[in-house]
């Protein structure tokens, strides 16, 4: 097969996310909603408050994408919007016990999922591999 990397990259990127939504479909999220609530509950660990542009910034995604998640995790009962108590113009998002409770379960079958699709390698070719993708972020990220 000769795809140019950056193709491969996004089609194996699509394919995991499949296979990540088909096997968290039990679980009552999505892995875009994971990722939003381990931010969230990162952030909630260390004191911090997080407003939806921290989360549109971190995750590198839209106003309208951050908008849909959070409506949706709150309509499950998985976050709640407070007022922020640092800016009167902002809601902070906490995550919930229900949240956390989900996000764990949900972890635990994104990190077997992500063991299954890297299986094909050898633990030094892990390492590299994710180093490689990690430097290739950190330049497009600093343009």
């Amino acid at each position: 097969m000769n795809v140019p990397t950056t193709r491969l990259i996004k089609m194996i990127g699509n394919l995991y996310q499949v296979e990540v939504n088909k096997n968290l479909k039990d679980r009552r999220i999505t892995q875009s909603q994971a990722e939003v609530l381990i931010y969230i509950q990162i952030k909630n660990e260390q004191g911090k408050e997080v407003h939806q542009v921290d989360l549109e910034q971190a995750l590198h995604l839209s106003n309208p994408t951050v908008t849909g998640i959070l409506n949706r995790l709150e309509e499950k009962g998985f976050v709640r919007r407070v007022p922020s108590s640092e800016n009167s113009k902002f809601k902070s998002v906490i995550i919930t016990e229900d949240g956390k409770e989900e996000l764990n379960k949900g972890k635990k079958v994104i990190h077997r999922l992500e063991k299954e699709t890297l299986s094909c390698l050898e633990d030094e070719e892990q390492k590299e591999i994710n180093r490689l993708l990690e430097k290739i972020w950190n330049h497009i990220n600093a343009r």
